[in-house]
């Protein structure tokens, strides 16, 4: 039987992963967390502290992609719903290509992304 310590809930990266969780920007969640300065996240990010409680404290993929359907499959908020159906084209690369062109008899026309 082996035992794993479990990251300290009270201590800095824990408090600054689970602010990033609830939707602060970096600079944010490093002052709620304690931390005096607001340019040092990626050293945060990069503890052994921080990276085992992100293997903790985050969804499975499964149950994030049930949550995503669920945004995807809803009506009441638009914004939320095209945001959600935006990610998984991004996701699964299924976006058009960076030109393309409509053809209709003699007329042909390509649209270019800028």
């Amino acid at each position: 039987m082996s035992y794993t310590k479990q990251p300290d809930p009270n201590s800095k990266p824990v408090k600054y992963l689970t602010n990033r969780i609830k939707g602060m920007n970096k600079s944010e969640a490093q002052l709620k967390a304690g931390y005096k300065d607001v340019n040092h996240g990626t050293r945060i990010e990069a503890t052994k502290t921080y990276q085992k409680a992100i293997g903790e404290l985050l969804l499975p993929e499964e149950q994030v992609a049930k949550e995503h359907n669920k945004i995807i499959a809803q009506d009441d908020d638009k914004g939320a719903k095209n945001r959600g159906i935006d990610m998984y084209y991004k996701i699964k690369k299924l976006y058009p290509s960076d030109s393309q062109t409509i053809e209709s008899g003699d007329v042909s026309i390509t649209i270019k992304k800028q």
